[in-house]
């Protein structure tokens, strides 16, 4: 028999104790928390389990189960201290299950209820509330009742099924406004997803209609600081490593979605501030970073260059799936001084744009070039300043 009392971890409050008992070849468990007021979470069961260690792993897989776990509240907030990923995570778990059978078929029984929970995903970079979710069991089944999160701008419902022995799930969800903010992007989105997932990898296939994004693009390109490596490391020398760093987005989500882009959707940055419109394919698989392909259209916005602000009168952007997201441009804009009209025409991408500037009437580069910065032609300005806009022409 062996008894344990006081078992502690620094990121949980509450009293831990366990009981295990092992007599021919049958193993009684008892695991209870205790808190402030009263029993937070207990577990009791048995097995019978022959822990002979020349077979130890071939019975473990053949013995038989049955356990009980019951809690009116277990609280959610240390989940931050297991996972990186979770900045925020308050509320209670009610949980109400017993299971039996084995390892590989196990059932089980009961309800597991979710009051009160707020999360906070860092790649997400938005607080989820949950209003409500309920997971019932029934033998190797569970079924996921109408969960509702509020993103903080809009709501998501999920249901479906739990398979209870391999822990994967199919899941349906019906999302309405639902606010998302990976890296570098912004939006509201409305449509139907199925959600695919065994562990912590998630896979997210449908069709949604997004609203208010907001593509941001880097006025410079992040540089990855490698880390700094030692050499000929005595034998009684260590190295200290900063860890390789995770991406929880990057390395567990997948995504193949349809997006239908309409309005208040835009690109920003290197100069463009764009509104968009068009149809999108979104594809992600695990490990790799987000890719879109398709065409759309600009319906307005302003392109900046030469320290003066462009109209956008027509233009596509051509998002080609590429690994960054860095669309082809093709637009242009106008900008009215003096009586004259000076087009730019903006192609290439927004890390690398290629400008042509045309005028009318038309004029040569130095005279529209002239206008641009100064208002008048090159011949009514200074000779400095004609040399200055002289070499910005060339």
């Amino acid at each position: 028999k062996v008894t344990t009392a006081d078992l502690a971890y620094k990121y949980f409050k509450d009293d831990v104790s366990l009981d295990l008992t092992y007599l021919n070849k049958s193993l009684s468990m008892k695991f209870l928390v205790t808190g402030d007021t009263g029993t937070v979470l207990q577990a009791s069961g048995n097995s019978d389990v022959d822990l002979d260690l020349n077979n130890l792993s071939k019975n473990i897989d053949d013995a038989t189960f049955n356990i009980a776990v019951q809690s009116e509240g277990v609280d959610l907030s240390p989940l931050t201290s297991i996972s990186s990923e979770i900045e925020k995570s308050s509320g209670l778990l009610v949980i109400d299950v017993r299971a039996s059978g084995t390892l590989g078929s196990p059932r089980a029984e009961g309800q597991i209820t979710l009051k009160d929970g707020a999360f906070k995903i860092k790649s997400l970079r938005n607080e989820l509330k949950v209003v409500s979710a309920l997971i019932e069991l029934d033998g190797q089944k569970g079924y996921l009742r109408q969960a509702e999160i509020d993103s903080g701008n809009g709501m998501g419902t999920f249901e479906g099924q739990i398979d209870v022995s391999s822990l994967t799930y199919d899941l349906n969800a019906n999302m309405k406004n639902f606010l998302l903010k990976p890296k570098n992007i912004t939006a509201e989105i409305t449509g139907d997803l199925d959600l695919k997932g065994e562990g912590t990898k998630v896979d997210i296939e449908g069709k949604l209609t997004v609203a208010k994004a907001r593509i941001n693009i880097p006025e410079k390109e992040e540089k990855q600081i490698e880390e700094i490596k030692y050499v000929d490391v005595g034998e009684n020398e260590f190295v200290v490593g900063g860890g390789e760093k995770t991406d929880y987005f990057k390395d567990n989500i997948a995504l193949n979605l349809g997006v239908r882009m309409r309005r208040n959707n835009w690109v920003k940055g290197r100069g463009a501030n764009i509104e968009l419109k068009g149809d999108l394919d979104i594809k992600k698989r695990y490990g790799q970073d987000v890719r879109i392909a398709g065409t759309i259209m600009t319906v307005r916005g302003t392109y900046e260059t030469l320290g003066k602000l462009f109209r956008i009168q027509e233009g596509n952007v051509n998002f080609t799936g590429s690994e960054k997201i860095n669309p082809l441009l093709d637009i242009t804009a106008l900008y009215r001084v003096s009586g004259v009209q000076i087009y730019v025409n903006v192609t290439g991408t927004p890390e690398k744009p290629v400008i042509k500037l045309t005028s009318d009437p038309d004029m040569t580069e130095t005279d529209i070039i002239s206008y641009i910065v100064f208002g008048a032609p090159s011949d009514q300005i200074g000779s400095s300043n004609r040399a200055s806009i002289q070499g910005v022409a060339s």
